[in-house]
């Protein structure tokens, strides 16, 4: 009691505040990852622990597009969902997410509506480190 364990800036918001927490809270601990992984710094890392738990309550995360090379529309909306605010706009399992990532990589489905969106964006200017997320995200959800 009293206590607030986790590593501050990949917790979500519901475990800043202290109130229970589901698999929603490890689906944004995971897009956190992944933001980290594709922008190539943390999200919502701050200065202090303190400005860094206030930064993951109030503040969005830095826009994927404008990291270089930017970051495909479909990959963006994912990561954005998972780093949304409220569990209810999470995915709401690690299953949703596999399914969104399948069919990112498929291209058969896409969570963006511009025409850049799907796999076809994704494999156009992507480093490999970029390339590598999608893959580790895609061989995580298969487990």
């Amino acid at each position: 009691a009293g206590s607030l364990l986790g590593t501050a800036g990949y917790m979500s918001p519901e475990q800043v505040r202290g109130h229970a927490v589901d698999h929603r809270s490890d689906v944004f601990s995971l897009g956190a990852v992944l933001h980290e992984i594709l922008a190539g710094e943390p999200a919502f890392l701050r200065a202090t622990r303190p400005e860094t738990l206030l930064a993951i309550l109030g503040e969005d995360p830095p826009d994927l597009a404008r990291v270089r090379p930017p970051v495909p529309p479909a990959v963006r909306a994912l990561v954005r969902r998972c780093l949304e605010k409220d569990p209810g706009e999470r995915f709401q399992s690690a299953r949703d997410l596999a399914f969104a990532t399948e069919g990112l990589l498929s291209g058969s489905e896409s969570l963006d509506t511009s025409p850049a969106a799907g796999a076809s964006a994704i494999s156009r200017r992507w480093s490999p480190r970029r390339g590598w997320a999608v893959a580790a995200l895609a061989a995580l959800m298969r487990r």
